[in-house]
């Protein structure tokens, strides 16, 4: 019986699949091959149908050796390409970072040629004469990109052009940062919108009136705020009275926001930024480039020259979809391209990356919507052109968690074509936010909206580098985003920034334990109630603490706002919201809602800060702050080396404890070693393009509204 027995058994050993399936890619491969390690395919999308030929039930592994991949189309994980939680789906790097896909094509010397049109040569810089080189669109592949006619943000519909991993601006001038108006001359507001017009301080003007509009060149500027940059065609051009007409209108007219307004224009107060792109005229350095619209060309010039490795970014697909899969994990891949960005989720759960490398992409580094546990862990996202990471998930009608992840990420040199970001734009219900290092952004570091979030042990330095009113970890314009915790982040060396900006009556947040140190200000709270500040080291900032009553003049209990819409819409008052957050029905049924009340602030260190707690709120009825054990000090209260970012207190200090050696990226798995100080540039403070004090915006609204 039992010769019988281990016969029944072997065959049924030799009758049952695999545990697992391995299929291996390399450039070297042949896709008529069996996907073996010996005998490999050639493309991940011959992987792609070996995932959908694995047996229910089945692990499947997918190992891409070294290579790059330039994909023309996405490679897209369905759920037919997805596993269950007994045996996933992963698809992974043979070492971490050597396999590359690309959204985008190759554009070598072959395609690309010499200018030699007169015309063209007779409007180039000298210095870029010989050096340009051009091909029409058409030969590329491409339709002809129609010139803009309304304002827009970033590059417009313009593809985007990478030399190795380096994004190739658009041609501009000036050649870095901007130039300022000299004088508003129409705002562009009456008696309709219309495009706007200014007296320019350069004579440069004459130069570029060979350029017809036609051609796609337009202006691009910071025309009346901070944290608004629009791209707007021109209209016309008069070099003698150096004055511009734009083409079309920008959103409430150009001209500061806080100059004053005289027969239907703003005065302007000098401060306000454009420059000219995609002309030309000023193609005049390595690495610009231009694209007309008519006729349909592109011209480059670039830094290796003729023998220099161009991708060209266009479509609208990410590199990598993955659209309602499961249990998929995509494991230390190098990911680039993609004009709609490098990694698109949508739906599913449990989706990971982890360990990979995302840059040279013109979209949002890695984007997830909707789905349940999805995972973003260890990963560096560089050199994007909008978010590093955009998340939402959960449900706030419900207020049901997403339950999605972003741990231990390298997040920097973001907004390389959309400026006006974050590193990290988070929605929804639940997620968490932890261990991420920012640094190097020319607006904020993590932007977030919901509810029931949890920012923790970030680490977040020099942002802020181009836009104003702005915060490390911001928030606004929702009466209803209660139940979020902002805990044991190191916010530092960003002048123009608010530590923790709870705008336009953002309530019901909890910020403790967090260190702000070189800031504009700490924790910054615009109009908001019930938040809790406690247990927070504010150490060299223009101000320690703020408070404001921006919600009088902004009418924010009025019945038509937009607070009280999303609160209306949301049923905030059924159970369901005022069993899960106690006090924010009764706050909304008795007070008044646009003034702050029940903020409490305790138990917080303020040191070498101009001014400690700045409490703006004109009201004295109701309690706007309740001040608890709050010191403010002249030096150092008693931490080890705050000027090294050692914020370890000292024995026998009575000062809030924070726990130094959890906050920033750790040490794990994909993440064997971390990056020095030199490498990150923690310790230098980068020069930003301007300074801009986020009352400004505050005392503008109170005066037009007849406040203070």
């Amino acid at each position: 019986m039992r010769n019988v027995g281990g016969l029944i058994l072997a065959v049924l050993a030799a009758a049952a699949p695999a545990a697992e399936s391995i299929w291996w890619v390399s450039p070297q491969g042949r896709d008529e091959d069996p996907g073996t390690k010996a005998q490999p395919f050639a493309t991940p999308a011959r992987a792609l149908a070996a995932l959908r030929t694995k047996p229910a039930g089945q692990k499947a592994i997918v190992i891409m050796t070294a290579g790059t991949w330039y994909l023309d189309e996405p490679l897209t994980f369905t759920a037919a390409e997805g596993g269950t939680a007994a045996a996933p789906v992963i698809w992974r790097s043979a070492t971490p970072g050597v396999a590359r896909l690309v959204g985008g094509r190759r554009v070598d010397g072959k395609v690309l040629s010499p200018v030699t049109d007169p015309a063209v040569l007779e409007r180039l810089p000298e210095a870029a004469r010989g050096k340009v080189l051009g091909v029409d669109l058409e030969r590329l592949g491409l339709p002809p990109v129609p010139a803009p006619t309304k304002a827009f943000a970033g590059t417009g519909a313009l593809p985007a052009l990478y030399e190795g991993d380096d994004l190739l601006p658009v041609a501009r001038w000036p050649n870095e940062g901007f130039v300022t108006i000299e004088q508003v001359l129409d705002s562009g507001l009456e008696p309709k919108p219309h495009g706007g017009a200014f007296r320019a301080r350069e004579d440069r003007l004459a130069a570029w009136t060979r350029a017809a509009p036609a051609e796609g060149w337009w202006m691009e500027g910071y025309w009346r705020v901070p944290w608004a940059l629009d791209g707007v065609p021109v209209a016309s051009i008069a070099p003698a009275e150096r004055t511009i007409t734009l083409a079309a209108p920008v959103g409430s007219g150009i001209g500061s926001k806080y100059s004053p307004l005289k027969d239907g224009t703003r005065q302007g107060d000098g401060k306000e930024r454009y420059r000219v792109r995609n002309l030309i005229e000023e193609l005049d350095e390595p690495g610009e480039w231009v694209l007309t619209s008519t006729p349909a060309r592109l011209l480059v010039w670039p830094r290796g020259g003729s023998d220099a490795r161009l991708t060209l970014v266009s479509g609208k697909s990410a590199t990598v979809e993955v659209r309602d899969a499961a249990y998929l994990r995509l494991q230390g891949l190098a990911i680039a391209g993609g004009m709609a960005g490098a990694v698109r989720i949508q739906g599913g759960e449990e989706v990971a990356l982890e360990g990979c490398r995302i840059r040279a992409t013109p979209g949002v580094g890695i984007e997830v919507r909707g789905g349940r546990n999805h995972l973003v862990q260890s990963c560096e996202v560089a050199e994007v052109g909008a978010a590093a990471i955009s998340d939402e998930g959960g449900n706030r009608e419900t207020l049901t968690s997403g339950g999605h992840r972003l741990i231990n990420n390298h997040l920097h040199h973001v907004g390389q074509i959309r400026r006006v970001v974050s590193a990290i734009d988070l929605r929804g219900v639940g997620a968490v936010v932890a261990n991420n290092l920012i640094h190097d952004s020319p607006y904020g570091g993590i932007t977030f909206g919901g509810n029931d979030h949890r920012i923790e042990r970030n680490e977040i330095h020099n942002i802020g580098l181009e836009g104003g009113d702005l915060g490390g970890i911001y928030t606004g314009a929702d009466w209803t985003s209660w139940g979020n915790l902002i805990r044991h982040n190191l916010i530092h060396h960003s002048r123009t920034a608010n530590g923790v900006y709870l705008d336009d009556g953002d309530s019901g947040d909890e910020v403790v334990g967090n260190v702000f140190y070189r800031l504009a200000c700490g924790p910054f709270i615009g109009g908001g109630s019930h938040n809790r500040i406690h247990g927070n080291v504010v150490l060299d900032c223009k101000v320690g603490i703020h408070l404001d009553d921006r919600g009088v003049g902004r009418r924010y209990g009025a019945a038509d706002s937009g607070q009280r819409r999303k609160a209306e819409q949301l049923k905030i008052t059924e159970a369901l919201w005022s069993e899960r957050y106690p006090e924010l029905k009764a706050w909304y049924t008795t007070e008044d809602l646009g003034l702050p009340t029940g903020n409490l602030l305790e138990n917080n260190v303020l040191a070498r800060c101009g001014k400690g707690v700045d409490n703006r709120s004109s009201k004295p009825n109701k309690p706007r702050f309740v001040v608890n054990n709050t010191k403010e000090v002249a030096d150092n209260p008693g931490y080890k080396a705050p000027e090294q970012l050692d914020f370890t207190r000292l024995p026998g200090v009575d000062l809030p404890d924070i726990p130094m050696a959890t906050i920033g990226l750790q040490r794990d798995g994909w993440r064997p070693k971390l990056p020095t100080d030199a490498e990150t540039g923690r310790l230098t403070p980068r020069k930003a393009a301007l300074d801009f004090d986020s009352n400004t915006d505050v005392e503008a609204t109170n005066k037009a509204a007849g406040g203070k």
